[in-house]
């Protein structure tokens, strides 16, 4: 089982990597658990990253149960050195 859950996630890399406004998507790994993932993808917009979430390939992904533990998704935006001045005052 974990063989075929590490290829499909290799497929949804790929699949998701070929999406236009996909500037980035990795898959790190914790070196003390070989089964605990954490995803991170950069998109050129919130539009693109909203119809990524609407492709074939996620849903199909997420209805194969391959997922025992949460699946815990957090959407950040990018913090510029800018908005860093403006918060720090300076």
């Amino acid at each position: 089982m974990e063989a075929k859950v590490r290829q499909e996630l290799f497929n949804l890399l790929a699949l998701t990597r070929a999406e236009p406004g996909c500037i980035n998507f990795d898959m790190h790994e914790a070196p003390s658990d070989p089964s605990l993932f954490l995803f991170h993808k950069d998109w050129a917009s919130e539009e693109e990253l909203k119809c990524c979430f609407e492709t074939p390939h996620i849903p199909r992904w997420i209805q194969q149960n391959l997922v025992s533990g949460i699946l815990d998704l957090t959407h950040l935006r990018k913090v510029n050195e800018q908005q860093l001045h403006v918060v720090s005052g300076r």
